[in-house]
């Protein structure tokens, strides 16, 4: 029992890359039962890993005589012959294997890398066919599919290889995830600790008794081409592929010095690097046959550089420097036992070769000529050449066997146990290019200058235009730098790289709803619906898309289906109340109900319903309750006290409402929408000086709300060039519902009929137009008075306010609409306009250069452009006026309309609305294009 718990330890301790615990846990197993023959074999299998060739026979032959019907045991010792050269030998026990489990996966796999290239058809066949059976483990799948991949590229299907290779990596990733900011910053604490000051400290004060050569640099960069020519000189005992060094420097010398590394080298002393020296050449004794001169191959020992030059003054170390890029396609294309997880993705190959090539060249900092690089390319053109220089810098006389490697008896355990029986391989080199369109993310990561995601993608995009992620991120990142143009043309991009794929597509519409992008953001989530039919979030998405839209019926269709397949949704049955609130309280109320029941404890689902109730006066009653008991569920709730205090101030006396807002500032002091909305009661209570104040704290709590400054700027006189866009467009998407109503019934609006009828004055014989523009069109009240009056052949309307558009395309009448800001579509426009008509629009710019200059631009020669003003009649061009509208003075809108080219053809005085049960009296002006109109 003893024996098996140890056992289990020792494979844990094995999967969590601890190899020298497993050892310790397997050989203790081992003492408890010696005839156990999994601890048996399973140490035989470590040993084998760690390099020692002869404990591991020992005991893989050991397991076999214990269990000869197990086929694990002679697949490990087919790879033990492999490992020598014998391939012959391993052949016949890995058949050996599999006639005992011929489904067994490592046996199959071990016998189609050892397959000849005529046999690769068969076993890509097997391989398949092992991998459509379920109930594999996700290891065994993924050592499957890497296995295939490799089949597949000798069979030279190098798509289906990488795909094979990619899907492997896959799910490594999720089982064993590379952690990219914590590697950045191991590498970091390397080199902070190993700095200049450290470098002129004392290093080892023993003599140089021994000349270790350590061969470092990335994996399959050819460190093991390079062993296995030193191992051919006859001065040179090769070491192999050892993890002594490291257990020394990351867990021994921490625990002598009681500090973790790195730290531990910044307070190592002489005697402690002494100390390292004895006890690495005690345990590298075996391996090195007691040589003085002797390799030790791990690549990741470039790690440990500077300190391997202060332990051992004889030490070389020999760098192996590859192409970057065929270097990492090698890694990524290689089934790595353990650890390299950075090598799953291409992008994380990348980063990590970066953070290689980083620590290089800090080693090469501190100036050590023992630090040598080796060009990989260079050797294999010329291994003679190559290794006259390598050997000189070794302090070795040339020897020709160092040319016949393929001859050495040395084993060899790592990916490159068969590449190194053979010749070299000049075709090798460039090998990347046979993956050239799967390699944007790793070219991506190799050449960004910046190392910024964005940067990255890209830079990947570039090379591999086809990424999805990639894709997704610079969408993102073009949202947020607020760049409509450049965010629509990549959505347009991403539309065909999704397809039928519902996660990217429902990333993409989250992506596209952040920008505002309603259309696209619907188009995205269809296409998810229709691939995944019988998910309810995307259906919630689609819904509220459809409602910024104002497609009403189709978001409450689409909130429907949501609840259809997830009744219990309080999201959904919300979502369906908001909608359905405008045209149906009774059923929108009995929706937001169903939300509370389902989530009892949602302060906000009350506040929802709370809403929904105030539309209805006679449910003032019942909006209280909802809205306190949202506060009693959360005190601190924000939007609860706010809509109680609307409540308040619509149904009892303004003071009693601006007690509650007191309250509110009281309990949340830094948030700035209560004090935004306490300055406003205050302005409307004629208490500008108090409200002002209050405007200014909302204003420091949240600067990004450049609405709130317009309002402060109305009550102190100061005239910004324009009312912020924000301001316009939340003033009128807050009006959108109750617009047409409340001007036509409650504010007796004239100014559309009476600017139609102004035009017909300026011009008595046009009865016709070509092509019209409206400016800041809100729901077609001014497109209806001009259809009243004259015909014209296509009517284009712009808003700002999404809202008060989405009312316009209930109503129809318009061919075109634009959601835009007027000045930049007029700038940008393309289309000759014959009449461009501004009803009520002027009042929320002060400056009118800049929209005059752009409607002129936009005019055709002789064209009209007739406008709405509220006459100012202070000495300055334009003001501010406090309820937040501009005046012009007259004669500023004449010089200012001259200066680009319009004349002033009629201007007069006229009631544009009531306020106050008080007429508004503005000015109506047609203005006229100079140019002349061609004949």
């Amino acid at each position: 029992m003893a024996a098996l718990e140890s056992h289990i330890e020792a494979q844990a301790r094995y999967r969590a890359g601890d190899l020298l615990g497993a050892k310790v846990l397997f050989e203790s197993a081992l003492a408890d039962d010696p005839n156990h023959w999994a601890s048996r074999h399973d140490l035989g299998f470590l040993l084998r890993q760690l390099g020692e060739r002869a404990g591991a026979f020992h005991h893989i032959r050991a397991s076999i005589a214990l269990a000869p019907e197990h086929a694990v045991g002679w697949t490990t010792a087919g790879l033990l012959s492999g490992d020598a050269g014998s391939f012959q030998t391993a052949r016949r026990s890995i058949d050996r294997a599999r006639l005992i489990a011929p489904t067994e996966p490592t046996a199959l796999i071990a016998q189609a890398d050892l397959a000849d290239d005529d046999e690769c058809p068969t076993f890509a066949a097997q391989l398949s066919a092992r991998l459509r059976q379920s109930g594999l483990p996700d290891r065994l799948r993924a050592r499957l599919l890497h296995a295939l991949g490799r089949v597949l590229d000798r069979l030279g299907d190098t798509q289906q290889g990488f795909a094979a290779v990619s899907a492997a990596h896959a799910i490594r990733r999720r089982i064993q995830p590379y952690d990219p900011a914590g590697d950045t910053e191991f590498f970091a604490s390397i080199q902070a600790v190993c700095g200049t000051s450290w470098w002129d400290r004392p290093g080892s004060d023993v003599r140089a008794d021994i000349r270790p050569i350590f061969i470092v640099g990335m994996p399959r960069s050819g460190t093991t081409m390079l062993e296995q020519m030193l191992s051919r000189h006859s001065d040179v005992t090769a070491g192999g592929e050892t993890v002594t060094l490291q257990s020394l420097l990351f867990s021994d010398l921490p625990r002598r010095l009681g500090q973790p590394f790195p730290d531990c080298l910044a307070s190592a002393a002489p005697a402690d690097y002494a100390w390292v020296a004895a006890r690495y050449r005690e345990l590298m004794q075996d391996r090195s046959s007691g040589a003085t001169v002797f390799t030790d191959k791990l690549p990741a020992n470039f790690l440990l550089a500077g300190p391997i030059l202060k332990i051992f003054p004889g030490a070389r170390i020999l760098n192996l420097v590859r192409d970057p890029l065929d270097t990492c396609v090698s890694c990524y294309l290689t089934d790595f036992a353990l650890g390299h997880n950075y090598a799953t993705d291409l992008g994380d190959l990348g980063h990590h070769f970066r953070l290689y090539q980083s620590l290089m060249s800090h080693w090469h900092g501190l100036g050590d000529p023992r630090l040598l690089d080796v060009d990989y390319e260079g050797l294999v053109a010329d291994p003679e050449a190559g290794l006259t220089h390598v050997l000189t810098q070794c302090g070795l006389d040339w020897d020709p066997a160092c040319l016949e490697f393929s001859r050495s008896s040395h084993p060899v355990n790592t990916a490159s146990w068969q590449r190194v029986r053979r010749p070299l391989d000049t075709a090798r080199a460039g090998r990347w290019r046979r993956f050239d369109q799967q390699l944007g993310r790793l070219i991506g990561s190799l050449t960004s200058t910046d190392q910024t995601p964005e940067d990255r993608a890209r830079r990947a995009l570039v090379w591999e235009p086809n990424l999805k992620t990639e894709s997704l991120m610079l969408t993102e990142a073009a949202t947020s730098l607020r760049d409509p143009s450049r965010t629509t043309r990549r959505f347009t991009r991403l539309t065909p790289l999704l397809a039928a794929d519902p996660r990217s597509l429902f990333l993409a519409a989250a992506s596209a709803e952040r920008q505002s992008q309603w259309m696209l953001a619907r188009t995205f989530l269809r296409s998810a619906a229709r691939a995944a039919p019988g998910v309810a979030a995307i259906y919630t998405n689609l819904a509220v898309a459809h409602g910024r839209l104002g497609e009403t019926a189709a978001a409450t269709d689409a909130l429907r289906r949501a609840l259809s397949l997830t009744p219990n949704a309080p999201e959904a049955a919300s979502n369906l109340g908001n909608f359905l609130a405008p045209h149906d309280w009774p059923r929108a109320a009995t929706s937001h109900r169903r939300a509370t029941m389902l989530t009892p404890a949602d302060p906000g689902l009350y506040v929802n319903l709370g809403m929904t109730l105030m539309r209805e006066a006679a449910a003032v009653p019942a909006t209280e309750r909802a809205l306190h008991r949202a506060i009693a569920l959360d005190p601190t709730s924000q939007s609860a006290g706010l809509s109680l205090y609307h409540l308040e101030s619509a149904t009892e006396h303004p003071e009693v409402a601006l007690t509650r807002l007191d309250r509110l500032r009281c309990a949340q002091p830094t948030v700035g929408e209560v004090h935004y909305e306490r300055g406003c009661a205050l302005r409307d209570a004629n208490r500008d000086h108090d409200a002002a104040d209050s405007l200014r704290r909302a204003i420091v709590l949240a600067p990004e709300f450049t609405a709130w400054r317009h309002v402060l700027d109305s009550l102190t006189g100061h005239a910004s060039r324009a009312a912020p866009i924000d301001y316009v467009r939340e003033l009128f998407d807050q009006y959108a519902e109750r617009f047409d109503h409340h001007l036509t019934e409650g504010l007796r609006y004239r100014t559309p009929v009476a600017l139609s009828e102004a035009i017909g004055r300026a011009e008595p014989p046009r009865r016709r137009f070509g092509r019209v523009l409206d400016l800041g069109c809100g729901t077609g009240l001014m497109g209806a008075a001009l259809r009243d009056r004259f015909a014209f052949d296509h009517l284009t309307g712009v808003d700002v306010s999404g809202a008060m558009l989405a009312k316009l395309a209930e109503k129809g009448g318009y061919d075109v609409t634009a959601e835009a800001d007027i000045e930049t579509f007029l700038e940008r426009s393309d289309v000759g306009y014959d009449l461009i008509v501004a009803a009520d629009v002027l009042v929320y710019f002060g400056s009118l250069e800049r929209l005059l200059a752009g409607a002129r631009r936009a005019l055709v020669p002789g064209g009209i452009l007739a406008i709405s003003v509220e006459e100012g009649t202070g000495a300055a061009p334009f003001e501010l006026k406090r309820h937040g509208r501009y005046a012009h003075r007259r004669d500023y809108i004449e010089t200012t309309a001259g200066a680009v080219g319009l004349n002033t053809r009629l201007a007069e005085t006229a009631e544009l609305r009531d306020e106050g049960r008080q007429p508004v009296v503005g000015l109506l002006m047609v203005l006229t294009d100079n140019r002349l109109q061609p004949t």
